[in-house]
């Protein structure tokens, strides 16, 4: 939910929030290649290309890190963050 003034106000804890969840949200639909998305004819070398298993291994890779970390993981010291941030 926004805030007014910008902030964010999420529906759960931060210890219950993974930062792949967030990262996933973020992203939406918006695809760093066309050859990851559900349309065929996207790119003309997908049938052929060997980049496509290897960028759904990287993806796959980073959200599996990501799913490690919680939103209280990343902002437990909010004394350094309110100093950097304001």
């Amino acid at each position: 939910m926004l805030e007014k003034g910008g902030g964010l106000r999420f529906a759960h804890l931060p210890e219950k929030i993974r930062i792949s969840e967030i990262v996933r949200t973020a992203e939406g639909a918006v695809l760093m290649v066309e050859c990851l998305s559900d349309n065929p004819d996207a790119c003309r070398i997908a049938g052929v290309c060997k980049l496509t298993r290897a960028l759904v291994d990287a993806f796959e890779t980073l959200y599996e890190s990501l799913n490690r970390y919680t939103l209280a993981d990343l902002t437990d010291d909010r004394k350094w963050l309110a100093l950097v941030l304001i």
